[in-house]
């Protein structure tokens, strides 16, 4: 197929979709309601923390820094606020994913761009179906941890760390870069994300504190602990996939902190074996930090359309496949991964396997499968070259 028209379908289906909702009524883009009556609430000076923006778990949980890019949206009436997210949204993800495909393969890659480009959007299609649905950020700052990374290849230390601290203010869940960071020795890049997070935060402060001061600070901190206390209760991280799974073979739940230091134990281990099997010098950040990207959704709360972090690495296994090379193993997990992946949609397999998929984590274990066959793709590259 070419590139013109594999580019051309995902938009006649994402404008499709656009009027269906309004058809339906069901153009609602709860997430993007959060952030919009976040921003129209800091604009008139009200509390954005602790009240509940459309839905009743509607709750604005992010910096008081990521309110910011979203105050030319909230000057709008909602509808043409909700209609321009949606469509830059939806173009962010046809042209990034379309890019990614491209510049992720190798030079004699055995699918064609645009194959890889269509099957990477079906294979997340449910994922990015409920993102523009919600109107989430997730993609938004998926194409950011990119940026930051091609800044960091060709040495822009300053944007990458703008990026990255960008994106940390939006999701504090990717603090777990700052120890590959280290782990890495990326000073440059380390020193300009610490300096941009302090800097962007204490900005925002300076523009609320006529009427909410540092003291929006302290409700930030008490929302995001509030939303991340139970963590085993979301069934999809390594939490609550490692407590079903003691629940299923007969033994009592562990505590939170005891899964947390199990996992920390299990993970040292595995991270030390990484190392020696890629030696510092056949590892570079590219592939550790998509890794870690991808493993966010499996150690933080979790919801469905997060695990879009993990479509870096499922693009760059679908490209390192040559021409006249085998389909391997990993293509087993990668089939088994799809079911519950792709197939989690109601609209798909109906409401009773959606939610049997999701309770049963289904869609974390598919993640973790999905983490192994990058894992087992990357040790045939290096052993290739």
């Amino acid at each position: 197929m070419s590139a013109k028209w594999s580019k051309r379908i995902p938009w006649i289906a994402g404008i499709a979709y656009w009027i269906l909702m309004i058809v339906n009524h069901r153009f609602d883009l709860w997430d993007f309601k959060v952030y919009y009556s976040a921003a129209d609430a800091f604009i008139h000076g009200k509390p954005i923390y602790g009240q509940a923006f459309g839905l009743g778990s509607g709750f604005y949980k992010y910096s008081p820094f990521a309110v910011l890019p979203f105050i030319p949206l909230a000057i709008l009436p909602y509808f043409i606020a909700q209609s321009l997210y949606y469509f830059f949204l939806l173009g962010l993800m046809i042209k990034a994913i379309y890019s990614w495909n491209d510049q992720m393969r190798k030079p004699n890659a055995k699918l064609a761009v645009g194959t890889s480009f269509l099957l990477t959007l079906l294979f997340f299609g449910d994922h990015l179906e409920r993102e523009l649905f919600l109107g989430n950020v997730n993609f938004l700052l998926l194409t950011l941890l990119f940026w930051a990374w091609k800044n960091y290849k060709a040495e822009k230390w300053k944007w990458s760390g703008f990026l990255l601290a960008v994106v940390i203010l939006f999701k504090p869940h990717f603090v777990v870069l700052i120890p590959l960071l280290v782990f890495l020795k990326q000073w440059q890049w380390l020193k300009y994300a610490l300096y941009f997070c302090g800097l962007l935060l204490v900005i925002s402060l300076l523009i609320a504190a006529p009427w909410a001061g540092w003291g929006l600070l302290g409700e930030w901190l008490h929302t995001m602990q509030s939303h991340n206390m139970a963590l085993y209760q979301s069934p999809n991280t390594l939490y609550g996939i490692l407590n079903g799974l003691l629940q299923f073979l007969g033994y009592p739940s562990l505590k939170q902190s005891m899964i947390l230091i199990v996992l920390v134990l299990f993970g040292g281990i595995f991270v030390g074996y990484l190392y020696k099997k890629f030696i510092p010098g056949h590892w570079p950040l590219t592939y550790a930090y998509l890794w870690v990207i991808a493993a966010v959704p499996s150690i933080t709360h979790t919801d469905t359309e997060h695990f879009l972090f993990s479509l870096p690495i499922f693009i760059f296994w679908l490209t390192s496949y040559r021409q006249g090379e085998k389909w391997g193993w990993d293509l087993i997990l990668i089939i088994i991964a799809f079911i519950p992946f792709t197939l989690n949609s109601p609209d798909l397999v109906g409401k009773k396997w959606s939610k049997v998929f999701d309770e049963q984590g289904g869609i974390g274990w598919a993640n973790l499968l999905l983490m192994l066959a990058y894992l087992r793709r990357l040790h045939v590259t290096y052993r290739a070259t």
